[in-house]
């Protein structure tokens, strides 16, 4: 209920639940916006039909790889980890803090942002989970 909520300013987002979703002839953007990467092999859309021009991205950053992002690529499918989303949101705190306003557009260049994702990946250690203490 609440993922569908959210979704509603938003028209042309559909929210579905998992046993719903069909694939059809357009391009994909799929988020995966829950933790289950984060544990091991776990993924969701396990058969999901990915294409080339599809885009996956997990919000997952640790581990940095995830199956359902290993799935997409395997079909041919952009994707895109979850470390990518946290060094923006950094980025867009940082100059909120330091400015009062926020910015409309990323902050970093495309060579800056891949120098940090290059640099942070390298300290990633495998995830511990809070359920296990």
């Amino acid at each position: 209920e609440e993922a569908r909520r959210s979704g509603l300013p938003y028209p042309p987002v559909a929210v579905l639940p998992l046993d719903e979703f069909r694939r059809d002839a357009a391009p994909q953007f799929i988020v995966q916006a829950t933790p289950v990467g984060q544990r091991g092999v776990e993924t969701l859309l396990e058969t999901f039909e990915w294409q080339p021009g599809d885009i996956a991205a997990d919000l997952v950053y640790n581990p940095l790889r995830t199956r359902f992002l290993d799935l997409a690529e395997h079909g041919g499918a952009q994707a895109v980890d979850g470390l990518r989303m946290l060094i923006e949101q950094a980025a867009l705190s940082q100059y909120f803090w330091m400015t009062g306003s926020e910015s409309a557009r990323s902050l970093l260049s495309l060579a800056e942002f891949r120098t940090l994702h290059a640099s942070l990946s390298k300290h990633l250690l495998t995830r511990w989970d809070a359920s296990d203490i």
